[in-house]
């Protein structure tokens, strides 16, 4: 008579000797047993390198406003820049910041997240003033704005020495195309200055997407990107830092 409860109390105090880990790795391959289709997902998911995804979003909407400072096109770029600036350059740029975040990676999460608000606002902004919510912004303001985002870019440039070399570059010409746009439509010669280093901080967003991209899937380096090591060995196999974007 006593057989079935002794044996329910030592299967219990056996399931509470287990560990938390034991516990886990029990559950889960009962999970896995209950359907043959069913496919297991490991907790460590590892996702897709954004990077690429990031950078031609920045590269391409970067690009195409700038062609409006330099006068390589009419005023009416402006309109596809807000629209662009919405989806590619705002929403998937930002998407991108959040699986770099997820991936680990601070600084690609920290810029594209970033850079992908800065087109979710400039093209909501534009959206709004065309549709007479809001008036245009006025110089001053304008000034603040893009002076503003000028220092993110050079906090942003000051880690950059300790990736990759055309991240370096890329983000150089990214401050200096703020800071000039930043001296406003008093100084048009500094404007169009800064749609030329618009231009050049998106060839240099261009050619590290397409670096990482090809690199990846020809699994070896075929685009280099200057890889920079300011950090020991042992440091850097410590901190798993990246690389790339």
């Amino acid at each position: 008579m006593d057989g079935p409860k002794a044996y329910s109390s030592q299967h219990n105090d056996a399931e509470n000797s287990l560990s938390v880990q034991e516990r886990l790795a029990f559950l889960e391959s009962r999970f896995a047993s209950t359907s043959s289709t069913a496919t297991y997902v490991p907790h460590s998911l590892r996702i897709a390198n954004p990077g690429p995804l990031g950078l031609f979003a920045f590269a391409y909407t970067t690009a195409l406003l700038s062609t409006t400072y330099t006068k390589w096109a009419d005023g009416g770029t402006t309109d596809y820049a807000i629209a662009y600036g919405l989806f590619y350059g705002g929403l998937a740029q930002l998407l991108a910041g959040m699986w770099a975040i997820w991936a680990r990676n601070t600084f690609a999460g920290t810029a594209f997240s970033s850079f992908g608000s800065f087109w979710l606002g400039y093209g909501t902004h534009g959206i709004l003033v065309a549709a007479g919510v809001l008036k245009g912004m006025e110089p001053e303001g304008e000034q603040t704005l893009l002076a503003l985002w000028a220092i993110l870019a050079f906090i942003l440039f000051l880690q950059t020495f300790n990736i990759n070399i055309v991240l370096v570059v890329l983000f150089l010409f990214l401050v200096l195309q703020l800071a000039l746009m930043a001296a406003g439509p008093q100084h048009p010669r500094a404007v169009k200055a800064g749609g030329y280093f618009g231009q050049g901080a998106a060839s240099m967003a261009f050619y590290a997407g397409l670096a990482e991209l090809t690199n990846e899937v020809y699994r070896r380096t075929i685009f280099p990107l200057g890889i920079l090591n300011l950090v020991t060995a042992q440091q850097k196999s410590n901190d798993q830092r990246p690389d790339t974007l």
